[in-house]
């Protein structure tokens, strides 16, 4: 199957577990970027946090239309994971430490540290105001994927993503303040 090609409008487990085996190095790095800025003695792995967003993936009946939108629901999926595994260290350490991650993209930093309950109620903000630019972070920042790449995603061009890319970083960076 090729990256862009569709998957079947029911895909069965196989067709899944063929797909988790392709993109499986592409999940390890959006774990990976995720745990990057999270504290050392985590108690969840890249590995375990990819196997985790899988198992969760599977369960939940997504109706999967191709490797990009796969991979768009794995990036959140794993935020979500880290959401409440942070809430519940928060609940369970009553002024717990917040756990933080840093975000970059192709350009380098954007976001050094924010706090990921945060910065999830503020990207969650954005996608109810915009839903595409949204997208544009959780693409560019959590997937990875170039503005290029992006565009033919989401199939408009390059320069309006850089301009969401643009709008929606001034606008995380205001509301996080």
């Amino acid at each position: 199957m090729a990256s862009d090609e569709p998957i079947p409008s029911q895909p069965s487990d196989g067709d899944l577990d063929k797909l988790f085996a392709r993109l499986y190095d592409d999940l390890r790095n959006i774990a990976r970027a995720y745990m990057a800025g999270e504290r050392v003695d985590h108690t969840l792995q890249p590995t375990a946090l990819v196997h985790e967003a899988y198992v969760r993936l599977i369960s939940s009946g997504a109706d999967i239309t191709d490797r990009p939108h796969f991979l768009r629901l794995a990036a959140r999926t794993m935020r979500r994971i880290l959401i409440d595994e942070a809430r519940k260290r928060k609940a369970d350490k009553a002024g717990g430490q917040h756990t933080h991650i840093s975000l970059h993209d192709d350009a380098g930093v954007v976001f050094p540290k924010v706090d990921m309950i945060d910065f999830d109620r503020a990207l969650t903000k954005l996608e109810e105001l915009d839903e595409r630019q949204a997208m544009v972070v959780e693409l560019r920042f959590f997937i990875g994927l170039t503005v290029d790449e992006v565009a033919t995603e989401l199939k408009v061009s390059p320069r309006t993503v850089k301009t969401d890319t643009q709008v929606a970083t001034a606008w995380l960076r205001r509301e996080l303040e």
